[in-house]
């Protein structure tokens, strides 16, 4: 029986040693478990941390970007306006320069066109005071002496139509002297001559030859010829008493 007892006592020592060694083993786990959780929530801590750090970072980044943008756009608002300000400076610039150069270009075109104006009218003053003391100068050799004709200085058996005072051999020496004439020509050309008597009082006549040829330096003031006006016959008398002078008939030879 003693025998049995320490036969059973052995098995309990046995299976005791067996129980101990699976609490050890379930101990063992427990550590492990409990170092794992620990780990787990030193990890877990660390994620927390790092995620609120990176939404603070965020949030920071945020702000600062928003920050740079506004400070972006109203730079660039800024810049804008200094463009558009310095283009309109330039536009009324460029029209101000343009304004003073037009006003140079009209005043340079004015000061050419009164110098020409003045040239042209001392050039017609000389040209109306040559033709007068031409045309009075014939008509005072005229009154004083035979009629010869304005064109070639022969003997004169026509008249003009048109003012009846030059007098001319025919058709031929008219339309010759009709470009000179026409400036003079008019019904009351013997007026105009009696009132510029005192300008030509002291002219010389001119000598007319029967091959007289026309003074080439007279400017002509029109490029166009018209015709002359008819030619009266000496044989028609003037009815207006003092202001034309009659004419009196001869037969060419």
């Amino acid at each position: 029986m003693f025998i049995y007892f320490i036969k059973d006592l052995r098995e309990y020592t046995s299976d005791l040693k067996d129980v101990e060694d699976d609490w050890k083993q379930a101990e063992n786990m427990l550590n492990c478990i409990l170092e794992m959780v620990t780990k787990s929530k030193r990890v877990l801590f660390m994620l927390q941390q790092k995620d609120i750090h990176i939404r603070r970072l965020i949030e920071t980044n945020d702000l600062e970007w928003r920050r740079r943008h506004a400070e972006l756009l109203s730079q660039t608002d800024d810049r804008i306006a200094e463009v558009r300000r310095k283009a309109e400076e330039t536009v009324l610039e460029i029209k101000r320069q343009s304004l003073i150069d037009l006003q140079k270009a009209i005043s340079q075109t004015e000061q050419k066109s009164n110098e020409i104006l003045l040239r042209e009218r001392e050039q017609y003053q000389r040209l109306k005071a040559h033709k007068f003391e031409e045309a009075y100068a014939l008509l005072n050799r005229q009154e004083d002496g035979p009629e010869h004709c304005w064109n070639c200085g022969r003997k004169a058996i026509e008249t003009c139509s048109g003012c009846s005072i030059a007098r001319y051999c025919g058709q031929y020496c008219q339309h010759r002297d009709w470009d000179l004439h026409q400036k003079l020509c008019g019904p009351d050309l013997k007026r105009k001559l009696n009132d510029n008597s005192r300008l030509y009082c002291h002219s010389i006549p001119k000598t007319i030859s029967l091959n007289q040829q026309k003074d080439e330096s007279i400017i002509r003031t029109t490029e166009n010829l018209s015709i002359p006006p008819t030619i009266n016959n000496d044989n028609e008398k003037s009815e207006n008493g003092n202001d034309q002078v009659t004419i009196v008939k001869t037969e060419s030879s």
